[in-house]
């Protein structure tokens, strides 16, 4: 039985077969996205979302790829919808909540932000991007105790958040907190720089 299985799944991988061919056309969305082609990665994504051959997270992440697309644009309602919906066909879609909250932030609706990027934070507790959003966001909420709880947290996961934080404008409100400065000790000030998603 198991030499069954094994050469059903090579059999599948061949080129030719139509697992090949959707895994090339998956590929193809991200790949566009990461060429900065969006109205590509934008076509490509539409195309596998109707093609009606994918379900579950394969889909899921077609519409994550397309959120990104739209997000890069400038295009935050359709990237919204998108996120939405790759939520909904995935629920602990941890990138696609940090995302949404990433778009949220630039709608200036800070509250729906930290929501997000808390169920980010639930479904991946390592994702460091995401407490470092959440601390940009409880920045702008003014909220200081919060914000240096997820910027401590996010600096523990990934040390390049010490000089990350040390240039980001938005946490700049902090940068004289002898906590802030506990936090991002040893790190460079190499200039201005922001956090973002997509």
């Amino acid at each position: 039985m198991k030499i069954f299985g094994v050469v059903l799944v090579l059999a599948l991988m061949l080129p030719g077969t139509s697992f090949a061919a959707d895994k090339t056309k998956t590929n193809w969305c991200y790949n566009y996205n990461r060429q900065k082609k969006y109205d590509k990665a934008i076509s490509a994504c539409t195309d596998r979302i109707n093609s009606g051959k994918f379900a579950g997270i394969h889909l899921a992440i077609a519409y994550y790829d397309r959120g990104v697309a739209y997000g890069r644009t400038g295009k935050h309602d359709k990237a919204m919808a998108d996120f939405k919906m790759a939520i909904s066909l995935n629920p602990s879609y941890a990138k696609a909540y940090d995302n949404l909250g990433y778009t949220y932030s630039l709608e200036d609706d800070y509250n729906q932000a930290i929501i997000n990027y808390s169920k980010a934070i639930k479904f991946n507790r390592s994702d460091a991007h995401a407490y470092f959003n959440r601390a940009r966001e409880y920045t702008k909420n003014g909220n200081k105790e919060k914000a240096l709880k997820d910027l401590a947290e996010a600096v523990k996961i990934d040390s390049n958040y010490k000089k990350v934080a040390k240039t980001d404008q938005t946490l700049k409100p902090l940068r004289e907190d002898p906590g802030f400065k506990a936090i991002t000790k040893g790190s460079q000030n190499t200039g201005d720089s922001n956090s973002e998603e997509w």
